[in-house]
């Protein structure tokens, strides 16, 4: 009676042993589920498969105004203007009559 009480003791035990270890890698494998589940990254969104008889929707319309033209700059406006001027005035100078009292041969002095 002994030995059959101990035998089942110790059947008990490891049974026992076993049980818990279950336990504890049951719980650790939900564990690991879970850390899985809330970790997923979900890369596409899958899209249902079209009905070939119902029509499709129309797409949206992505549009964008466009940009500004991009006139020139004050100082670029400036050096042009003055180029202008220059160039104007030095065309009236050239239509300008000769002075006739200016002596056209001009001799240096000896030195």
């Amino acid at each position: 009676y002994n030995q059959q009480y101990l035998a089942n003791l110790s059947n008990r035990q490891i049974t026992r042993n076993f049980r818990i270890a279950d336990k504890i890698r049951a719980a650790e494998s939900l564990n690991v589920a879970r850390e899985n589940t809330v970790n997923q990254v979900e890369f596409y969104t899958p899209r249902p498969i079209a009905d070939p008889v119902k029509p499709l929707a129309p797409l949206p319309i992505v549009g964008y105004a466009p940009t500004k033209a991009v006139g020139p700059s004050a100082s670029a406006l400036t050096l042009n203007l003055a180029n202008t001027v220059s160039d104007a005035y030095k065309s009236y100078q050239s239509y300008q009559p000769k002075d006739p009292n200016q002596n056209t041969t001009t001799t240096t002095p000896p030195r």
